[in-house]
């Protein structure tokens, strides 16, 4: 669930967007493949790629690198993001160093404030 709640986040989308309808009411549906499915699994394959060939296999290209929190990345920045004034920081920005002893991943962190934002866990479908 904490992959899943990463994913969520990287492309703003939620279940229902990678999943069958059908799985909404039938947990086994959760395994169909679907084509948003497919490409998960290439884009993970080449972040993994990456990661080991040009970071020493620490995690440091997920799927937020590109997307951003949109499902698309954008490729080219906006004239306005390339000449204007730097974004200002995130509050919510969240950072997990590599190797920090007892430290959630941040698949985790997203997943626990997604949780959080959605009401808590007994909002959540079972």
């Amino acid at each position: 669930m904490g992959t899943m709640g990463f994913f969520s986040a990287a492309l703003s989308m939620n279940c229902t967007d990678c999943h069958v309808t059908e799985s909404a009411g039938n947990w086994d549906r959760y395994a169909d493949d679907t084509p948003l499915k497919q490409t998960a699994r290439r884009m993970v394959l080449m972040e993994n790629l990456i990661n080991r060939a040009d970071f020493g296999g620490v995690r440091m290209v997920t799927c937020y690198t590109c997307h951003r929190g949109f499902q698309r990345p954008e490729v080219t920045p906006s004239l306005a993001e390339q000449y204007g004034a730097p974004p200002p920081e995130d509050p919510d920005r969240v950072e997990v160093l590599a190797g920090a002893p007892d430290s959630p991943s941040a698949a985790e962190q997203i997943l626990d404030k997604f949780i959080q934002a959605v009401g808590g866990a007994q909002q959540l479908p079972s």
